[in-house]
């Protein structure tokens, strides 16, 4: 099984550019397969102007959708905060130049393990998992690495884990940070249900 691993956000220092980091990985041992890493001008020619040539030479989304659309379409998404912040920019974007979203298969948002306050997510937090510092194309990069470094501590935070994954077919740490992403979505589907 294969894993969007993506960050897609507005940059920060506007003008209408957006960035997206999206890495393509195997489930199992977390080795990419595929990425698109770039900033994304706006479709607007005013926005893009006097912004430095290399902000003027990025492609729009527009120009980059369908590869977008070929790499997350059917697949598991992952990232940190991409249910709230990700997501909903990227279906926007798809929204504006009329073309139908990619779907995924299932959602994995990494920040309910970082909000668990777990040894191990501390740990993931120190490694710099859901830092907005960097902008979409670096979180992406360090977001992932923080992931995998933590799965290599899993032995020594959460051995038990580790031999008793909820999903054969994921990497431990992968499964844990899935684990607390479906308790989470479980607990908000109860809260609506009794409101």
């Amino acid at each position: 099984m294969a894993i969007a691993f993506f960050d897609f956000k507005k940059h920060a220092s506007s003008y209408g550019f957006q960035q997206v980091g999206l890495k393509i990985i195997t489930s199992d041992t977390l080795e990419e397969f595929a990425s698109v890493s770039t900033f994304i001008r706006p479709s607007e020619e005013y926005l893009a102007l006097d912004h430095g040539c290399w902000l003027g030479t990025a492609p729009t989304f527009s120009d980059i959708s369908t590869r977008i659309d070929f790499l997350l379409d059917g697949l598991v998404w992952m990232g940190h905060d991409i249910d709230q912040i990700d997501i909903p920019n990227l279906m926007a974007e798809f929204k504006k130049i009329g073309k139908k979203p990619p779907t995924p298969i299932d959602i994995i948002d990494a920040v309910h393990f970082t909000a668990s306050e777990t040894e191990l997510a501390k740990a993931a937090v120190h490694l710099g998992l859901g830092s907005t510092a960097y902008g979409s194309v670096e979180s992406c990069r360090k977001n992932l690495e923080a992931i995998r470094r933590c799965g290599s501590m899993m032995s020594l935070f959460e051995p038990d884990k580790m031999r008793n994954s909820d999903h054969n077919d994921m990497n431990p740490i992968i499964s844990l940070i899935k684990s607390y992403d479906d308790k989470a979505q479980a607990t908000s589907s109860l809260s609506k249900l009794t409101l």
